[in-house]
């Protein structure tokens, strides 16, 4: 059985910014960006995850588009700085 895979929506990558990554490195980024937008989308709630450094302007363009609100905080326990807390905000439901 062969599976088809296709892009729903684009990832905003088009200047070199995965040069030197391994394919594993970049479908883990994928990966991540898709469950971050899949949770802003399905939870009206306030949601906590942590995220990689790479993905922070991803995730901060695919959260505008679906009109939600987000803050970061660098974890001082972390001296790689690979890591980042992401807060996505309550939707508001006024605003739907």
């Amino acid at each position: 059985m062969e599976a088809e895979y296709r892009n729903c929506e684009p990832f905003l990558i088009d200047d070199g910014q995965l040069d030197g990554m391994t394919p594993q490195q970049c479908f883990v980024l994928g990966y991540e960006l898709h469950t971050v937008v899949k949770v802003a989308e399905c939870c009206d709630h306030e949601v906590d995850m942590t995220v990689h450094a790479e993905n922070v302007e991803r995730v901060e363009a695919f959260l505008t588009a679906r009109h939600r609100g987000w803050s970061w905080m660098w974890p001082s326990d972390d001296v790689s700085e690979s890591w980042v807390y992401l807060k996505i905000h309550p939707r508001d439901m006024a605003a739907l």
